[in-house]
């Protein structure tokens, strides 16, 4: 009895899915950008969002990041058949955003986005839904090649030559490494599996030590590298007889070590930009001596075993630090120091001092540094309000502390973060002096703060942080008083395209009026969704200009210089605490 009890279970096959759990389908091809032919091999990835749809936190980085791979609940894939077709099963309801990549030279591609090395949009898989017809568009990449000459005019062999790509950080407009490659016997180098765009190209003689060489990863659609060095110093023999202290710097093609008068390469999807030669003449620049003492300010006493450190105030993505560690006697010699402007600092064992130093045609001497305890700054968190959203107020209360400016070298401020307690309020000890912003929430969200919430003010004292940030020479005397607004406003709207019809995946920025146009925490920007509607929200009250645009360099809007090409395109807009307001826009496709 009890075998035919289980036969006829089986003949029933398996139960039922309650329709609100029950698994979807998705279905698509991947192709070759221009030619639209199938593309066989490529990888697909599904990755499943967390959060509220109109915020998004992107719980799982895209392919290519060098990260580790999502956990499998949350993460599906398959790979194209020979027709670049490719089908998901059994995936759970939700929202996910899927991702496509292949070896051979491809930018990787993510669905919803509106440029090869654009960010997409998350979709909506409900219960039970088969989505067919998706198209994935896989882009080849391009190449840089040329010679590289010394100052005899001869090939240049293992010379470092970089490719650079501008990028906008803190609303500032800079370099990033993406390759670094080695020439050959002949001077030749080749930069490739770069993603199309705007390059700039550097090259220094192989001579010069180097951290990182050669620098060559998978393509991908958006990356940042910096490095930090020592200065390699070479003494050099003038005609005069007088021996001279040199190091090598990187030079732009076509022959200049000034970013600001290099030329700027435009590479297109599958193209090579060849003749892009380099002569590395220009690249010795003769150095200076910073010799100086570091003393405990607390005993007044010589300190040995300081690290000193003279960190440009000029970032770049490759950047020289002159370093030494101080003598018993306190003393130090940091040579090859080119002409400019530094932040020399000196830290050991929770002691940290800092002078600010010019640097021109000649050796500089008796610099004195003092060196402190870090200093203890105390503070509360107070939320003004009740929110409307889901957020963690517990979690969004999280103080961080960012140097400011933030440049690559630079000791580490210690700490970077506090979580306050129940009533709010929070410690951070043994920080280092010196210019900070800080920041509330948690820095590795994609939305910081929960949804609604925005920094109202921070005052210490007589301060005014939010509009100019902390600056710490001393213990502070006062508490850092930071409230956060509860219920921000909202601006709801959609985005058409020249034909009236809903864009998705639209880049709409809310930019805040010219007189908080300085603080970042003021622009708020979210995608449009897959019917073109979007939400922006926590907004602090005031004015803004609503912008959607078809593609943007990311942070492009923070550029004085590029919003003036779009002041009247965008869409004025007053934003009350608590209220929702609602606009259409149109989407701009060009300047």
């Amino acid at each position: 009895m009890l075998q035919l009890a289980v036969l006829a279970l089986l003949a029933q096959g398996p139960p039922a899915q309650p329709a609100s759990t029950a698994p979807g389908t998705i279905e698509g091809v991947v192709v070759k950008a221009g030619t639209r032919e199938p593309l066989a091999g490529a990888r697909i990835q599904l990755n499943r969002e967390i959060g509220d749809p109109f915020q998004r936190v992107q719980r799982q980085p895209p392919p290519g990041s060098g990260d580790p791979p999502p956990p499998p609940e949350d993460h599906f894939g398959a790979t194209t058949g020979s027709d670049g077709r490719f089908v998901i099963e059994n995936v759970p309801p939700g929202e996910y955003r899927l991702y496509a990549t292949r070896t051979g030279g491809y930018v990787p591609a993510e669905y919803g986005q509106r440029s090869p090395t654009g960010r997409g949009i998350p979709f909506e898989l409900m219960p039970g839904q088969k989505v067919t017809g998706i198209q994935l568009t896989l882009t080849p990449t391009g190449s840089i090649t040329g010679h590289v000459y010394d100052r005899d005019g001869e090939p240049a062999g293992r010379a470092v030559v970089q490719a650079l790509r501008p990028y906008y950080r803190d609303g500032t407009r800079t370099l990033t490494i993406v390759e670094s490659v080695l020439t050959n016997d002949r001077g030749e180098y080749r930069l490739f599996w770069l993603p199309p765009g705007q390059y700039y190209v550097t090259a220094k003689s192989g001579d010069e030590p180097d951290s990182r060489p050669v620098r060559i990863t998978e393509p991908a659609r958006f990356v940042t590298f910096e490095q930090a060095t020592s200065p390699a110093v070479r003494n050099r023999t003038l005609p005069t007889g007088e021996v001279v202290e040199e190091t090598q710097v990187p030079v732009y093609y076509p022959g200049t070590t000034e970013a600001t008068t290099a030329a700027r390469i435009d590479l297109r999807s599958g193209g090579n930009a060849d003749g892009i030669d380099i002569p590395i003449a220009a690249g010795p620049v003769r150095t200076r001596h910073v010799r100086g003492f570091v003393t405990n300010q607390m005993t007044g006493q010589p300190l040995a075993l300081a690290q000193v450190l003279a960190v440009p105030r000029t970032s770049y993505p490759s950047v020289v630090v002159p370093n030494d560690l101080s003598k018993v006697d306190g003393s130090f010699d940091l040579a090859g120091v080119m002409p400019g402007s530094y932040f020399l600092f000196a830290t050991t064992r929770g002691l940290a001092g800092a002078v600010s130093l010019q640097i021109g045609d000649r050796d500089v001497d008796n610099v004195a540094i003092a060196v402190t305890p870090g200093f203890r700054v105390s503070g509360r968190v107070i939320v003004d309000g009740e929110s409307r959203d889901d957020g963690d107020p517990t979690g969004a209360r999280r103080v961080n502390l960012h140097r400011d400016p933030d440049i690559l070298g630079m000791p580490s401020a210690a700490p970077t973060f506090s979580f306050p307690s129940a009533d709010g309020s929070f410690v951070l000890e043994g920080v280092s002096f010196g210019d900070f912003r800080v920041t509330v929430g948690r820095p590795e969200r994609v939305q910081s703060l929960p949804q609604d919430m925005y920094v109202k003010s921070m005052r210490m004292g007589n301060q005014d942080v939010l509009e100019n940030g902390l600056h710490l020479s001393g213990q502070p005397r006062d508490l850092l008083e930071i409230i956060l607004g509860a219920n921000g406003g909202r601006i709801n709207g959609i985005v058409m395209n020249a034909r009236r019809e809903p864009l998705a995946g639209a880049t709409v920025v809310a930019v805040p009026n010219a007189s908080d146009r300085s603080k970042s925490d003021r622009y708020k920007k979210v995608a449009s969704d897959t019917s073109g509607r979007f939400r922006l929200q926590g907004l602090a009250p005031g004015e803004y200009t609503v912008f959607a645009w078809d593609d943007i360099e990311e942070g492009a809007w923070q550029d004085p210089d590029v919003m003036r090409a779009y002041e009247s395109r965008g869409t004025s807009v007053r934003v009350r605490d608590g209220n929702d307001e609602n606009v259409q826009l149109t989407v701009i496709t060009g300047r």
